[in-house]
């Protein structure tokens, strides 16, 4: 059965998620301990706690946040991890990291939870793998979804997404960044694919030539 190693990284995000956010949400004091740990708080990344812009997308607030954004990794992975290929880890690593930077970054938020930037990178980069290598009906169907979703969720109107408790509310603001990072990075190595292609076709042309 290969489908598992094809998915390896996808799977390996998920369990981390899982097993962090059991551990904040269930073990009591020491789950508070991991919590206040992990969490992406923009103040304490601001002050060099780094290690949160990782930390902080696998930690959710509840375990119904926590189902939905392990259903959508759970399709994206499935899909597209073994069609990305070498493309599927600079996706998922800064998928991981530039949506809470952003968070981090901007004085409207003061945490962030959740896997959602990350999924909408994947998103993202279905996008631009489906516009160069896949279905293009398929890839401007989901681009037009994707800017719908997006600007409901700049002016509020969020379409679709798990209730959060209290004063936490849609990180717009990562979903925004996610997407603009999926599509940028595998839009730019099917660019540098298609460079080095015709470049190496040119040179095989010049040394094909008689002189």
């Amino acid at each position: 059965m290969t489908w598992l190693p094809e998915r390896r990284l996808t799977a390996l995000t998920a369990l981390s998620a899982l097993v962090l956010t059991l551990l904040a949400l269930w073990a009591g004091g020491p789950g508070r301990a991991v919590h206040d740990l992990a969490l992406a708080d923009t103040a304490a990344i601001q002050h060099g706690q780094l290690w949160r812009l990782a930390t902080g997308p696998l930690l959710h607030a509840t375990f119904t946040h926590l189902a939905w954004d392990l259903t959508i990794l759970a399709i994206l992975g499935v899909l597209y991890e073994p069609r990305l290929g070498r493309r599927f880890p600079p996706v998922l690593l800064i998928g991981l990291l530039a949506p809470t930077l952003a968070i981090a970054l901007d004085a409207r938020f003061t945490r962030y939870y959740g896997l959602s930037g990350l999924n909408y990178t994947l998103m993202g980069a279905a996008v631009a793998f489906e516009l160069t290598r896949g279905s293009r009906t398929i890839g401007l169907i989901g681009a037009a979804l994707l800017a719908w979703k997006l600007v409901r969720g700049v002016l509020g109107q969020s379409l679709w997404g798990p209730v959060l408790p209290g004063d936490t509310h849609e990180a717009w603001l990562a979903h925004v960044v996610g997407v603009g990072a999926g599509l940028a990075i595998v839009l730019a190595l099917a660019l540098a694919l298609t460079t080095d292609r015709l470049q190496l076709s040119g040179d095989r042309g010049t040394a094909d030539r008689p002189a």
